[in-house]
């Protein structure tokens, strides 16, 4: 089940681009953004600079957020870029 970071232009709400996650054990998310073991994760996240250690761990993702806001979103489908 992929999960994306999407990245939004702040002034605009414009997606400016998805970035594939590697293969994540839920677990593993919800660790890493506190999030309740019974969340499934279905729905987006706001990524804040909290989290930027564990994404920058997993991706090569350079951190915007006067620029942009970003969000871990989950596709049932493979729709979105890769």
């Amino acid at each position: 089940m992929p999960r994306y970071i999407c990245f939004y232009d702040r002034a605009s709400d414009e997606l400016i681009g998805e970035v594939l996650l590697p293969q994540l054990t839920l677990s593993r998310l919800q660790d890493n953004l506190c999030i309740d073991k019974d969340n499934p994760m279905y729905d987006c996240f706001q990524v804040k600079p909290v989290h930027v250690d564990f994404f920058k761990s997993i991706t090569d993702i350079h951190f915007e957020f006067e620029k942009y806001d970003y969000f871990l979103e989950y596709s049932a489908n493979t729709h979105l870029s890769k």
